[in-house]
């Protein structure tokens, strides 16, 4: 099988690959729960693209990322109101949109309330578990 590649553009601010409910059950032996910060904005995503509500995708702070992909892929961004662009035009926040090959999904920066911005994408993130979670914990390194 192969699976769609997305480049990176631009990082956003403090991107990382979260899922849900995240990284639980390990607090007594130092690792605090993790996951998405907003997990209902996470959640209804990936519903919203018919992905399992918990599967891996990116949540940012503040600023989301510029990426590029290969094939013709659905996201859908949650969270905080930004602007989203693909290839320079305006795309709708909370509901699936296309990313045609080759073209940029371009999620800016925070407009109002909430910090936290999702970007889901249909068929999730082809990413490894770590202690039963794709969940990424900053402070565990």
């Amino acid at each position: 099988m192969n699976a769609t590649k997305m480049t990176v553009q631009r990082p956003g601010m403090i991107t990382t690959v979260q899922d849900w409910p995240g990284r639980i059950g390990y607090w007594k032996v130092g690792v605090p729960p993790s996951g998405p910060m907003d997990d209902l904005s996470f959640r209804l995503g990936n519903v919203a693209l018919g992905n399992p509500e918990g599967a891996p995708g990116l949540e940012s702070t503040m600023a989301g990322p510029a990426l590029t992909f290969d094939a013709d892929t659905y996201v859908c961004v949650t969270g905080a109101a930004v602007p989203v662009r693909i290839d320079g035009r305006s795309a709708a926040q909370w509901k699936p949109v296309l990313v045609p090959a080759g073209a940029t999904l371009d999620v800016g920066t925070t407009t109002g309330h909430g910090l936290r911005v999702y970007v889901l994408i249909q068929g999730s993130l082809d990413v490894d578990d770590y202690l039963g979670s794709a969940a990424t914990f900053t402070l565990g390194k």
